[in-house]
This record gives structure tokens, C-alpha cells and sequence, in this order.
């Protein structure tokens, strides 16, 4: 679950997302700005539901077989996730926000 978890948060269209909230900010209208924020919470909600129930669904038992057959998968797992978390922060929160400042080059995406 929290390897669909990082990868839905991962392929987000930042862009369109801090569009819809400057237009609730710029809207001076706290219900307003409350509602679109409940709607891209309860629509994330009911997309990673249904992603986690058709995964579970369908290699549910397998998945658990096979890590059950070798208990040292789950530690693999488990750590690659925690590698691949790490990078993806320091690249994110430090490289990026350097690169911002002008201090380094960092290559951005051209919506950004």
C-alpha cells in the first residue's frame, strides 16, 4: 500500500493542483477554498481505494505467498522503499529548492 501511496503522490500534476488552490485563496471564500480541498482529498481517497482493492484482488494471495516463501523479500522491499523515499527527498526538498535559488543547475520539467 504505501508503494501505490508514494507512487500516486509522485505522478501528481503539481501545477494544476497550486491552480486550483491560488483560485480558492484568490476567491477570499473560506467555504469555498474548504470544499475544493475536501473534493481532491476525498477524490484521492476514492482513487487509491479502488487501486489498493483491485491490487489486492488480484495478486493479493500471490504476493503474500511469495514473500512468505522467502521472509527476506519484505526486508528487501521494505528498503528499497526507504532508499527510493530518501532520494526521492533530498532530490525534491534540497536539490530543487538550490537549484530555485539559483546556487546550482537542476534540470526542471518545463510546466514548472
Amino acid at each position: 500500500m504505501g508503494a501505490l501511496i508514494g507512487a500516486f503522490l509522485i505522478g501528481r500534476p503539481f501545477a494544476l493542483f497550486r491552480q486550483m488552490f491560488r483560485d480558492a485563496a484568490e476567491s477570499h471564500n473560506p467555504l469555498y477554498g474548504a470544499a475544493a480541498f475536501s473534493l481532491q482529498s476525498i477524490g484521492n481517497i476514492a482513487v487509491m481505494s479502488v487501486l489498493f482493492l483491485l491490487i489486492a484482488l488480484l495478486a493479493g494471495s500471490r504476493l503474500q505467498t511469495w514473500i512468505a516463501a522467502k521472509p527476506s523479500r519484505a526486508a528487501v522491499l521494505v528498503a528499497a522503499a526507504f532508499i527510493t523515499a530518501g532520494v526521492f527527498t533530498v532530490l525534491y526538498w534540497d536539490v530543487r529548492i538550490l537549484a530555485r535559488r539559483e546556487i546550482i543547475w537542476y534540470p526542471t520539467a518545463p510546466w514548472t
